[in-house]
């Protein structure tokens, strides 16, 4: 049985994801003073803005004066609010990624990917499934799983996004991993994301039966260093019968683990979303629902019964 978050931090947890949501443009970095500075005569308005590595960057809002300098300047109401309320939800026992990963999927989030489709996948999928249904996450690493981002079939990048993405994936230590689960990899290429085809292959970027986890994908928020990310996550279904599935495979290392984590989510969906596995179940690739037969047949797998 997992252990259950305080009812008073789920609620303070919801409306701060609420109040994240309303916002366009997270800012990435500390906020520290207000400029004015001249160029050819005019007036400008400047943040200067305190970024991981402790370089401090210059943020141009716009004339002094204008109404839109105030409107750009906003952004950065949200440092007066979030990092608090992060601590708090951390303590209460919500599961947040790593500060080392705020710089990758801030610049996710302020690029419009997951608006263009992108979804979240991977280990922090299921950990912030978990802070979305209330129950307690089993680690806190210090270091935390890497960033993995799905592309779906349909997505459509402009250049700033492609490039953003390019450079993640030609990037040797880059905490950001991008995965495409299309056989056609020209159409990708040429028409749609447009990124370098041997950087994709050494990265091992394609993966099979990757549209069970993009479509479907719901909203969820993400927590991460100081702040509340909106994302696109795979249903949480979808992500059950995954790792149950990677469990299975002769060759994880981490089978035990899997089904470990596969239990604690299943057990936190069933509570929370019923009828959500039952559903996930039947949308599951047709490899998969063989396999699980199988598994079922030969009593590797009893629970499958009901459930596949």
């Amino acid at each position: 049985m997992p252990l259950l978050l305080a009812a008073d931090a789920l609620g303070l947890y919801r409306d701060a994801a609420a109040r994240a949501r309303t916002y366009l443009e997270l800012p990435f970095g500390k906020p520290g003073r207000v400029l004015k500075k001249s160029v050819y005569g005019e007036k400008f308005l400047y943040r200067e803005v305190c970024v991981l590595s402790g370089d401090t960057r210059l943020r141009k809002l716009g004339p002094a004066g204008s109404p839109l300098s105030e409107e750009a300047d906003a952004v950065f109401h949200a440092s007066g609010w979030m990092p608090a309320t992060v601590a708090h939800l951390r303590e209460a026992g919500f599961y947040t990624a790593a500060r080392q990963l705020e710089e990758p999927l801030v610049s996710c989030f302020n690029l419009g990917l997951f608006a263009a489709g992108a979804v979240l996948i991977g280990p922090l999928a299921r950990l912030y499934w978990l802070n979305e249904l209330g129950a307690r996450a089993s680690e806190h690493a210090v270091a935390g799983p890497d960033l993995d981002l799905a592309l779906p079939e349909q997505v459509t990048l402009d250049d700033a996004q492609a490039a953003f993405l390019g450079k993640a994936i030609r990037t040797r230590n880059s905490r950001l991993h991008v995965h495409f689960g299309m056989t056609d990899y020209s159409l990708y290429l040429k028409d749609r994301v447009r990124l370098p085809y041997e950087a994709l292959l050494k990265r091992h970027c394609f993966m099979h039966n990757l549209h069970y986890l993009t479509r479907a994908a719901r909203p969820a928020t993400a927590l991460v260093g100081d702040y509340l990310v909106p994302v696109r996550l795979p249903a949480p279904g979808r992500v059950y019968w995954q790792k149950l599935y990677w469990s299975r495979l002769p060759d994880n290392p981490r089978a035990e683990t899997e089904r470990h984590e596969a239990a604690q989510l299943g057990e936190a969906i069933q509570r929370v979303l019923p009828g959500e596995l039952e559903a996930a179940a039947r949308a599951m690739p047709a490899q998969w629902r063989r396999q699980f037969s199988a598994d079922a047949r030969s009593g590797a797998w009893a629970e499958l019964h009901t459930l596949a």
